[in-house]
């Protein structure tokens, strides 16, 4: 009778331990997965960009350029790019300035600021010497600037800089609004 009893408790606790022993793996499985370079979950495969630089999604699902693991460097919506082994230049549409987005109208709503992002045709540029020492030199209007990180510029005072900078003529901007994830 007491072997009974024990073989059936020992019995009843293993649904539990399979259960555990599923989800364990599953998370292992997950994290294998997500950690591994070459594998999203999003299915997209990213160019490389080179000294650490690459794109990613931020948090509301916009493409962005990262430095190394988790450093956002551009965080909007970035609609074209171009590189080369010492520049990164690219436009951007940020979410933040446009009204419904940043959190300035009282009745604003997720649909509302999508479908005014949507709508808008404003671009602002930017110009990244990845060859250039990454410093981190302070934070602005909800960004954190970096020392080799020049922008945003409307696109007349790009064209400007790219000159400045002596960034080659033939690096030119591609569209990537096909990269997006929603």
């Amino acid at each position: 009778m007491l072997f009974s009893t024990a073989r059936r408790q020992s019995l009843n606790k293993r649904p539990y331990y399979n259960k555990y022993i599923l989800l364990i793996l599953l998370l292992l499985g997950l994290s294998i997965l997500t950690n591994c370079p070459g594998i999203s979950i999003s299915n997209r495969e990213f160019p490389i960009l080179g000294s650490g630089y690459k794109f990613d999604y931020d948090p509301v699902g916009d493409i962005a350029i990262l430095k190394d693991k988790n450093m956002y460097i551009i965080d909007g919506n970035i609609m074209s790019y171009a590189n080369d082994s010492k520049f990164i230049v690219l436009s951007e549409r940020p979410r933040e300035l446009i009204p419904e987005c940043a959190g300035t109208m009282p009745n604003a709503t997720y649909d509302g600021c999508n479908a005014a992002f949507d709508k808008s045709t404003f671009l602002q540029y930017w110009i990244i010497n990845i060859k250039e020492k990454n410093d981190y030199i302070g934070y602005d209007f909800k960004r954190a600037k970096y020392s080799n990180v020049y922008g945003p510029f409307s696109e007349e005072e790009y064209l400007q800089k790219r000159k400045m900078l002596g960034v080659p003529t033939d690096l030119k901007l591609q569209d990537i609004s096909n990269w997006k994830l929603h």
